[in-house]
């Protein structure tokens, strides 16, 4: 009987065979090999001794049987990250984080500094011709674009308006010591969020990321957005400038113990020097632009632009690390490096053009073509005059019209085109289809027999 065949390992000693396993040792009826005088097995084992099967299954399922890895201690896998920050001390499921920043002591904005006359001369690099900004009806942030009645409205600021010399406005107040800090700032990059509202407003610095945006919106986004355009931002005269300050941060670490035991609370305060690149539209001439405090900043009434892609390579970092993600490590982790973020509300005097996106297109120019809004349900009309979209069901009405018109012309274009393309091929041969006429010639002739009737009368 072949050893092979019957499940039985060969014997040790011919070569080429696999050493026997500890279970076929254990086996009493395991063969050593084909042997002139075979041993027949009783077929009743005594017990305690497994069969053959049970032997054969045993070895099976031990070799399906993975080693079992010793579980780490609850203190490593639950407390500790090991990666590229190293070990840190984890949060607990009851426990909550919060960090707080502000700017303390002196503030200094530099403009003269080595740092500051590099960035200059490589402004064309850094800074792009224009920014761009997307907006929609129900964007958060307030827009002299849109109606009225689709600003948003918040309870932290009940008053909320827009101001007549504004066109884009963020919800808060921005405010140089509290919001120009690392939380302010990547608070901004949260989209969609309500909780403590930013006081930054987002744009690109292109065309192509800034129609990406639109797409978004009005194709994927949760929040829909129909009535969508672009806004090109002037940004000449901007002006390389650092921030220079002591940033405060407090870590704030509440352990919730249930019910009837109140929250344990601890804070600790951190220090650390923080120099912030950021870009001025500063009016004066070059040999004039000494430092600046933050009340003279305040005085001179110009604008701050922030870019994404230089907050990434600044000492932002100094703070203290979080305990509830390691995306902190990272500076604005969750941005882009071609937004670019206004410091407080952009004014009507720095936009340079707007125009409208309709679902697929991105009208650049006025034509003589309506512009609609594809997908909306409303008859919602771009006006060139007021720079916004306006309810008009007429124009929707032609509009959908010449739509029609010209799908239909784009249609028999391409028919046409097709026959053209099919003139070279041999065309079947059609049958002659035959249609059977059958004559029914009437009885008599009815006016005629009237006619006899009444002369018989």
């Amino acid at each position: 009987m072949d050893s092979s065949s019957s499940g039985v390992p060969l014997s040790p000693g011919s070569p080429g065979e696999a050493p026997p396993s500890p279970a076929s040792l254990d086996s009493p009826h395991t063969e050593s090999g084909p042997s002139s005088d075979p041993q027949i097995p009783d077929p009743t084992p005594s017990l305690g001794s497994p069969s053959p099967a049970q032997s054969v299954s045993k070895r099976r399922s031990r070799k399906r049987t993975k080693p079992k890895t010793p579980k780490k201690p609850a203190s490593e896998t639950q407390y500790t990250i090991k990666g590229i920050v190293g070990e840190r001390l984890w949060l607990k499921e009851n426990q909550e984080e919060v960090m707080t920043s502000n700017l303390i002591g002196i503030v200094k904005i530099t403009f003269n500094n080595a740092p500051e006359q590099d960035r200059q001369t490589r402004k064309s690099e850094i800074v792009p011709p224009d920014f761009r900004r997307t907006s929609y009806e129900t964007s958060i942030t307030l827009s002299s674009n849109t109606s009225k009645a689709t600003h948003a409205k918040h309870r932290d600021r009940k008053d909320l308006r827009l101001e007549a010399h504004n066109a884009f406005q963020a919800i808060c107040v921005w405010d140089l010591m509290k919001d120009l800090n690392r939380e302010r700032i990547e608070r901004q990059l949260i989209w969609n969020k309500k909780e403590d509202p930013s006081s930054y407003i987002s744009t690109f610095d292109s065309l192509d990321a800034a129609l990406r945006r639109a797409r978004f919106h009005y194709d994927e986004s949760k929040r829909i957005g129909q009535r969508v355009f672009i806004s090109t931002i002037n940004n000449v005269g901007l002006v390389a400038a650092t921030v220079s300050a002591r940033c405060k941060t407090i870590v704030t670490i509440t352990t919730k113990m249930g019910r009837s035991i109140p929250d344990v609370v601890k804070s600790s305060d951190h220090y650390f020097d923080v120099d912030i690149p950021v870009w001025i539209r500063d009016s004066r001439k070059p040999a004039d632009r000494s430092d600046l405090t933050v009340e003279q900043f305040e005085e001179l009434g110009v604008d701050m632009w922030i870019s994404i892609t230089e907050l990434r390579r600044s000492n932002l970092s100094n703070g203290p690390k979080s305990r509830i993600c390691t995306t902190r490590d990272y500076i604005c982790a969750k941005g882009h490096d071609y937004e670019w973020l206004s410091c407080g509300p952009i004014a009507k005097s720095l936009i340079m053009d707007i125009v409208p996106f309709d679902g697929k297109v991105l009208h650049k120019r006025q034509t003589t073509k309506i512009i609609r809004s594809l997908d909306s349900t409303e008859p919602w009309i771009w006006s060139w005059n007021e720079k916004r979209w306006v309810l008009d069901a007429a124009l929707t009405a032609i509009a959908e019209f010449r739509d029609m018109e010209a799908h239909q012309a784009r249609e028999a274009l391409k028919r046409k085109a097709d026959g053209l393309s099919h003139e070279g091929e041999e065309q079947p041969v059609k049958r002659m289809k035959l249609i059977e006429l059958t004559l029914v010639r009437p009885y008599m002739n009815f006016s005629t027999r009237r006619q006899s009737v009444i002369m018989a009368h």
